[in-house]
C-alpha cells in the first residue's frame, strides 16, 4: 500500500512504464528459424518464444521509456528499480530495411535501466556505441552474433555480461565503467579479439571463468585505484579480479597487460597491509561484525566504546613492514617491472647525482682523490696518437 501511495504521488498513471512495455512487446512477432519453428528461452520463471524486433523498434521504445524515467524523482527510481527497466529480454534483434534509411541522430543516446538477458543481437553497430546507460544494464547470456561496439559508451550503473557469447570482435574502446562495482563478465566467451583499449574502470572488471581470444588488449586502460577508506574485503575482491585478469593476459599473450595487472595487484596488497584488520574475540561480536574490516570500522561509534575495545586487535596482513617498503621501492623504480623507461631514468639520475656530488666534493676540497688534468689529457692523447 505504501508503494502504491508513493507511486500515485509522482506518476499520472500508476502503470505507465508497464503499459509502455506491454505495448512494445505485444507488437512483436515470434522469431522462427528456417524450419518455421520458434525458439524458446527461459526467463521470468517460464519458457517464452524469442521475439523478433528491429533496431529501430528497440530504439524508439527505449527513447520513450527513458524520457519518462528521467522525469521521475530519484527516491522513487530506487524504490521501483526492480520493476522499472527497459524490457528487451528474449529478443532477436536485427537490422531491418527501415533501419538503413533511418536518421542515426534520432537514435537514443541515453538509456534508462535496461535488460537484454537471453537475447540474440545481430547488426548492432547502430545500437550501443557512444550511448550512456544511466542505470543498470544487464546482458546476461546474450549472443552477439556480429561485431559488437561499445566504443565511448558510459555505464553509470551495474553492468552484467555474465555468460554472454561474443561470436565476432568486441570493441569497448574508450568505454567508461563508472559504477562502484566491477563490471561482470563471468563465464563470458570472446570467440575473437576483445578490445578494451583506453577503457576506464572504476573497479576492476570481474572475468572469472571467462575466455579471451588472442589479440585481446587492455592497452591504455585506466583503473581507478580505491582509497584507504575501503574495507579489506573490497581490496581483496580487487586483488582476486586483477589476479584473474593477469592469468587471462598470460593466456592471450599480452605481456604488457600482464605486467600492468601484476603492478595493480601488488599495490592493492600494500593497501591491505595498511588497512587495520579487526579480529573480534567475542563470538557474538565476530558474528555481528562479520565482513566489517578496514578503516571504515574505526569510524563506527560502537567500535570505540570502552566496553568493546578489548574485543578486537590489530594484526598485519600478508606482509611484514620490510616487505612493504621493498614493494614500495620496486613500484617507484620500475612499477613492478612494467615501466622500463622509469628504471633507466632512475639509473641515469643516480649516476648524474653521484658525478655532481663527486665534482662538488672535489671543488670544495673534501675529496681525498685529486684529479690531475695533465695526466688525464696525456692519457687521452696516447689513446688517439700512441
Amino acid at each position: 500500500m505504501k508503494g502504491q501511495d508513493i507511486q500515485k504521488n509522482y506518476l499520472p498513471e500508476p502503470d505507465e512504464f508497464q503499459l509502455l512495455t506491454q505495448r512494445f512487446r505485444s507488437g512483436l512477432e515470434e522469431w522462427r528459424d528456417e524450419k518455421n519453428e520458434p525458439k524458446l528461452v527461459s526467463f521470468g520463471g517460464e519458457y517464452k518464444p524469442l521475439l523478433k524486433a528491429s533496431i529501430n523498434e528497440v530504439i524508439e521504445y527505449a527513447k520513450e521509456f527513458t524520457e519518462k524515467w528521467q522525469s521521475i524523482p530519484e527516491e522513487q527510481k530506487n524504490n521501483f528499480k526492480s520493476q522499472w527497466f527497459i524490457d528487451c529480454r528474449g529478443l532477436f534483434i536485427s537490422l531491418s530495411p527501415a533501419d538503413l534509411i533511418a536518421d542515426q541522430s534520432e537514435f537514443s543516446r541515453d538509456w534508462a535501466p535496461v535488460n537484454f538477458d537471453y537475447s540474440e543481437i545481430h547488426d548492432n553497430y547502430l545500437l550501443f556505441a557512444h550511448n550512456i546507460f544511466l542505470g543498470n544494464a544487464s546482458f546476461y547470456d546474450v549472443k552477439f552474433c556480429l561485431d559488437i561496439r561499445f566504443d565511448e559508451t558510459k555505464f553509470y550503473g551495474e553492468v552484467n555480461f555474465d555468460s554472454a557469447l561474443f561470436y565476432r570482435e568486441a570493441f569497448f574502446v574508450n568505454c567508461e565503467f563508472g559504477f562502484n562495482k566491477g563490471a561482470s563478465f563471468q563465464r563470458a566467451t570472446f570467440s575473437r579479439r576483445a578490445d578494451f583499449s583506453r577503457a576506464v574502470f572504476n573497479r576492476a572488471p570481474i572475468l572469472h571463468e571467462a575466455k579471451l581470444a588472442q589479440g585481446s588488449s587492455f592497452t591504455g586502460a585506466r583503473f581507478e585505484e580505491m582509497g584507504h577508506d575501503k574495507f579489506q574485503r573490497d581490496f581483496q575482491q580487487e586483488i582476486i579480479a586483477l589476479r584473474t585478469l593477469r592469468q587471462l593476459a598470460a593466456i592471450y599473450k599480452g605481456q604488457q597487460d600482464e605486467a600492468n595487472f601484476f603492478a595493480l595487484e601488488q599495490r592493492y596488497y600494500r593497501k591491505v597491509f595498511l588497512a587495520p584488520r579487526l579480529e573480534w574475540q567475542n563470538e557474538s561480536y565476530r558474528t555481528s561484525k562479520q565482513g566489517k574490516l578496514g578503516f571504515n570500522d574505526l569510524l563506527v561509534f560502537d567500535t570505540w566504546h570502552p566496553g568493546r575495545l578489548r574485543y578486537w586487535k590489530y594484526c598485519f596482513v600478508r606482509w611484514t613492514p620490510i616487505e612493504w617498503f621493498i614493494s614500495l621501492g620496486y613500484d617507484w623504480i620500475s612499477e613492478y617491472g612494467s615501466n622500463v623507461n622509469r628504471a633507466v631514468y632512475w639509473l641515469l639520475g643516480i649516476n648524474i647525482m653521484s658525478f655532481l656530488m663527486f665534482i662538488g666534493a672535489e671543488c670544495l676540497g673534501f675529496s681525498e682523490f685529486k684529479i690531475d688534468l695533465h695526466k688525464v689529457n696525456f692519457c687521452a692523447l696516447q689513446n688517439v696518437h700512441p
